[in-house]
């Protein structure tokens, strides 16, 4: 689990699975920890940079 801190709080997620697609590329899933019911809206945006 990872918690990422927000302005407004933090959010805790959790890895799911990772898909490797073969091409040097996956599709990684993570989820949030908070129920749906908890709160009205949830939004995580990732950005990943290959290193050299």
């Amino acid at each position: 689990m990872f918690v990422l801190p927000l302005p407004h709080g933090s959010l805790v997620v959790e890895f799911v699975s990772e898909e490797n697609h073969g091409d040097g590329t996956s599709t990684v899933t993570w989820r949030s920890t908070a129920p749906m019911s908890a709160t009205q809206l949830q939004a995580m945006r990732l950005k990943a940079v290959a290193l050299p």
